[in-house]
């Protein structure tokens, strides 16, 4: 076996498919993603959100926001953080 039984290469390249996949998948939905969700930087500059960027991104990375991403860009929606905001 050329990987000897490592599959790690092969699980990384899967992973890299499926958020492929699923992209393209949202942003065929019928909507306009700048007004439902628009990018986690314009939000946090609300004066209503008391996090920071960094923090908002943490957290949609880490699935506590309802969020996804594009390309390198994370996009939410301001009721999704105020949500989190109110529960954590």
């Amino acid at each position: 076996m050329a990987n000897n039984g490592n599959l790690q290469k092969l699980l990384f390249l899967m992973i890299q498919a499926i958020d492929k996949s699923l992209t393209i998948y949202i942003n065929s939905i019928n909507m306009d993603p700048i007004d439902e969700y628009p990018p986690i930087s314009t939000i946090v500059e609300d004066p209503g959100i008391q996090h920071s960027q960094k923090y908002v991104s943490l957290s949609a990375r880490q699935g506590k926001i309802e969020a996804y991403k594009d390309g390198r860009v994370w996009y939410t929606s301001k009721i999704s953080i105020e949500t989190f905001m109110n529960e954590g």
